[in-house]
């Protein structure tokens, strides 16, 4: 089963799991995303090549380009002789750092491709927020490998903040009508690095606040402001808003996590 901790600085997190947790998880990850060559669904492209991001680490943790954690696994002696085998006395975990600001926007939009699953699953064309108990949604292997993924990840943050703090948060990323798919990405890489050149204590302090500068971009000043840089930027140099880089948001080769 896969766990996820905070980072020592808070920065982000670690995830760990063995082989066939992070496999199945791909696997998951290619199954929701949405391919570029879709029409239909064209709007989510973008999001799912961002979210792919976060596939590829724990692609290549379970290949071995990651770190190695060892656990015990509680086999004694007594067990061994009465099996009749001689076995490790830990498991084999992986294991990778992931940032806060990409894994909530990596919580947000699951949330969205899962929706998109239900209403393909169930052959419906309206809203897919009622198809929880469609008989062909309610045991689907990815949905059910995501959500197990996502409870990981909120029960991390519940142990690191107050319940009233873990309440609001909670709020801010389940609300209705969240959607991540107009979002210029641009706007996350500066998220990323403004959480990164904060202090440990500041980290936590913002967390809430971090959140919603991803969850309520779309009416967030600071976005407007960048996507209509971007625009023009595009527009100038006759090229797709998503060639466009920012200058000077890049993270430092070294973390400390």
């Amino acid at each position: 089963m896969i766990s996820i901790r905070n980072t020592e600085n808070l920065l982000g997190v670690t995830i760990r799991g063995d082989y066939d947790d992070f496999y199945n998880l791909v696997e998951a990850f290619y199954e929701v995303t949405i391919g570029d060559d879709s029409t239909k669904y064209k709007n989510y492209i973008d999001m799912s090549i961002r979210l792919l991001g976060l596939c590829y680490d724990v692609r290549h943790a379970y290949m071995g380009d990651r770190d190695l954690a060892f656990v015990e696994n509680n086999l004694c002696d007594e067990k061994m002789k009465w099996h009749g085998v001689i076995a490790p006395r830990e498991n084999l975990y992986y294991e990778f750092n992931y940032l806060y600001p990409e894994m909530i926007y990596a919580m947000i939009a699951i949330d969205e491709l899962i929706n998109i699953r239900m209403e393909i699953l169930a052959n419906k064309s309206s809203t897919a927020y009622n198809f929880y108990n469609n008989k062909k949604v309610i045991y689907d292997k990815t949905i059910t490998t995501l959500r197990s993924f996502q409870a990981a990840f909120a029960e991390c943050v519940r142990e690191t903040l107050t319940p009233n703090l873990y309440s609001r948060w909670l709020n801010s990323i389940t609300k209705p009508y969240i959607s991540l798919s107009y979002m210029y990405q641009q706007y996350l890489d500066i998220v990323n690095l403004d959480y990164h050149e904060m202090p440990k204590d500041k980290r936590l302090k913002s967390f809430t606040a971090m959140t919603r500068r991803i969850a309520d971009y779309f009416d967030n000043e600071e976005y407007r402001e960048i996507k209509e840089e971007i625009m023009q930027a595009a527009k100038e140099y006759g090229c797709h808003e998503t060639d466009i880089k920012l200058v000077s948001y890049d993270l430092p080769e070294t973390i400390e996590w």
